[in-house]
């Protein structure tokens, strides 16, 4: 199935170049937004439960939930909460939507192909879809939540053409909700049939546990709490998990209540037998949904969320860096000024050498609360903002100013949101095999004009297509 491109001018003031602190200059990236099919005939799931309305796939338009039994119909016509990896071999994605995988094939005449390759048991039912591509041996998986407790896990070696069931998809004891997946170097473990560790972490009622696979993801040890701190002020629901070159692995929490930040990271060096906590000093807390994290060739980590710099409500992304595995941060930049940015939603971060990274983030330049649904009409775009210093200094540029993501409140309240949490809590962004990013999106607005009555939540990818790499 195919679907028309969506080319994507850079605004005036985007084209201009970067200049670092070190007087080099920099080309201004330009991006592609690719869209998937609309009108294509495709349901995949449970059949809907008789006389129900599904809106999404936690609630329907009453805020009523409705977990785990739901059908979604149309190829990426429900992709909230999408996530993607790339393959540098064949230059494709796959595209986690829901309880759809689908493989999109970039076309040398400006066009795309989304192709379902969902494995079976994984098209049936979820209540949270997540999908990892591990970098080093191209391996993928894909990760669904159950209602009745546990994940469902399949696994593909060749992008998609077949797939390899897990046994067991998620870690003994744990059995909640907002799972997150990242393979890592072992450090301290010894792995059996494949070369990485697998872990899978998730919020249990009131904490954050997580476990490990040592063969590939067919199955997983018992769980481990991340803190033993009877006090632990951390939200226990996680942005997605990173790890460095060395193995080392980061977990950030929705933010703290910590007197020296309200921001920190957990990290583990010995493949999550324990956990050790870092605050980032002089950090505020957002409703900007999920933090993110980045870690670099070298190691240097990038922590981005949402702040509460902004009068109304909410506020900008700002960004830490550390080079101590979290031990120490440097003082938080906002991200967004340059553009005018005023408030953000989901953050996302990448890192490629370890002076090199990108943000991107759905950001509004107009004032008032992006949370208020009766009263916020702001209008939302994709920004990216990039640093080849470190985070000295960051340039920010629009992504999509042919179309707004949406218009109107971003509802960041879980399920407590009514009609406008159609995009869900997260996006995700990763890099091709030139450094350059590529961001997996929920579009709720495909024309160039729209209003808080348009909300859609159609696939999206958008690729930077020229411009600096964050690899040399």
């Amino acid at each position: 199935m195919r679907t028309r491109l969506i080319l994507v001018p850079l605004l005036a003031a985007a084209l201009l170049p970067f200049a670092t602190a070190g007087g080099a200059t920099t080309p201004a990236p330009a991006f592609t937004q690719y869209t998937s099919p609309v009108g294509v005939d495709l349901v995949t799931g449970a059949p809907e439960p008789a006389a129900t309305v599904i809106y999404d796939v936690k609630h329907n338009p009453a805020g009523v939930p409705v977990f785990g039994i739901y059908s979604q119909k149309g190829i990426g016509d429900s992709c909230g909460e999408p996530t993607l990896g790339y393959d540098p071999k064949t230059d494709r994605v796959l595209y986690q939507c829901g309880l759809q995988t689908l493989r999109v094939t970039f076309a040398a005449n400006g066009r795309s192909t989304w192709t379902p390759v969902q494995p079976l048991v994984e098209s049936a039912q979820s209540s949270d879809p997540i999908l990892w591509r591990d970098t080093d041996t191209n391996r993928v998986w894909v990760n669904q939540l159950m209602p009745q407790g546990c994940s469902a896990q399949a696994y593909t070696d060749d992008f998609g053409k077949t797939w390899t069931q897990g046994a067991l998809g998620c870690a003994l004891g744990i059995s909640f909700d907002h799972q997150t997946i990242v393979t890592a170097k072992p450090r301290t473990l010894k792995t059996v049939g494949y070369p990485n560790v697998l872990y899978y972490c998730t919020n249990d009622l009131a904490a954050i546990d997580c476990g490990t696979s040592l063969d590939g993801g067919l199955t997983y040890g018992p769980s481990h709490p991340v803190s033993t701190d009877p006090g632990e002020t951390c939200s226990p629901i996680v942005g997605h998990l990173k790890a460095a070159p060395d193995g080392t692995t980061y977990l950030m929490p929705d933010g703290c209540n910590d007197e020296a930040g309200k921001q920190a990271v957990f990290v583990t060096e010995n493949d999550g037998l324990t956990w050790t906590k870092h605050s980032i000093g002089h950090s505020t807390e957002g409703d900007a949904g999920h933090p993110s994290l980045a870690v670099g060739k070298d190691g240097t980590v990038y922590a981005a969320w949402g702040s509460h710099d902004n009068e109304a409500g909410g506020g900008r992304v700002q960004v830490s860096v550390s080079t101590s595995k979290g031990a120490h941060w440097t003082m938080p930049a906002v991200l967004g000024k340059d553009l005018g940015v005023k408030v953000s939603r989901f953050p996302l971060a990448v890192a490629g050498d370890g002076d090199r990274a990108a943000v991107a983030y759905l950001g509004s330049t107009n004032d008032g609360n992006p949370g208020d649904r009766k009263h916020f009409t702001g209008v939302w775009r994709m920004y990216v903002s990039y640093t080849y210093d470190r985070g000295r200094h960051w340039k920010t540029y629009d992504a999509t100013p042919a179309s707004p993501v949406q218009v109107g409140s971003i509802c960041t309240g879980g399920t407590s949101c009514t009609d406008d949490r159609n995009l869900l809590d997260f996006n995700d962004m990763v890099l091709d095999g030139k450094g350059r990013v590529v961001i997996a999106f929920a579009d709720g607005c495909l024309k160039a004009r729209c209003t808080p009555a348009d909300r859609l939540r159609k696939g999206a990818v958008i690729r930077q297509t020229t411009g600096p790499a964050l690899y040399r």
